[in-house]
């Protein structure tokens, strides 16, 4: 029986080294596409200026922003 207590403390150790792995790695991922983001807004911006445009994307993203940010059914107070 105590054999048994070491596989599964082994098995509970694995476990959790793979979804904390898993989670650094699905955040590394999302680091890289808010870059990218981040990226196409600037060019974004930057063709709408030299192309005689109205607002950059700043200006234009507004309240539309703030809600995008913020959990759905949520409110900003």
């Amino acid at each position: 029986m105590p054999d048994n207590l070491t596989f599964l403390f082994a098995a509970f150790a694995v476990i959790w080294l793979l979804i904390f792995g898993y989670m650094l790695f699905v955040g590394t991922r999302i680091g890289g596409l808010r870059q990218d983001v981040e990226a196409l807004r600037e060019e974004l911006d930057a063709r709408s200026g030299a192309a005689g445009g109205t607002a950059g994307w700043a200006e234009a993203e507004g309240a539309a922003g703030e809600a995008r940010d913020t959990p759905a059914g949520t409110r900003r107070a």
